[in-house]
């Protein structure tokens, strides 16, 4: 029986984070996810990292350059980021395709916009203290 944890909110939106194992979503991993803007933290072997890795938060320590277009990854501090599509229907409980800005490097996603434009732009909102 998996046990109450208390997560940090969502560095994007400040929604309530929670958990989700391989068996909840199309992905071999687990993760720390906001059911609220659809962000996820980076992807672990089991809860007990993806946990930690959600907790981390390097990325208020390290910001991007003033100058740039996306701001660092809030989980690693990676400064280059990618923008990607999940594909017509593949986020479970949303219909049609969702957008989102990515971290190639901890595989952390940013929040799911319908709007491609707008990816940039939710991952660059952070709140509290990321």
């Amino acid at each position: 029986m998996q046990q109450e944890i208390a997560l940090k909110a969502c560095p994007h939106c400040g929604g309530e984070a929670t958990l989700a194992s391989p068996a909840q979503w199309p992905y071999l991993t687990h993760i720390v996810f906001c059911p609220s803007c659809l962000a996820k933290g980076p992807q672990g072997p089991d809860f007990a990292d993806a946990i930690a890795q959600w907790t981390l938060r390097f990325g208020a320590e390290h910001p991007a350059e003033e100058d740039a277009a996306a701001k660092a990854c809030p989980y690693c501090a990676w400064e280059e980021v990618v923008e990607g599509n999940n594909g017509l229907g593949n986020e479970p409980g949303h219909e049609g395709t969702l957008y989102f800005t990515a971290c190639p490097n901890c595989l952390a996603r940013g929040p799911h916009v319908r709007d491609k434009d707008g990816t940039l732009e939710a991952w660059n909102r952070r709140v509290g203290d990321v």
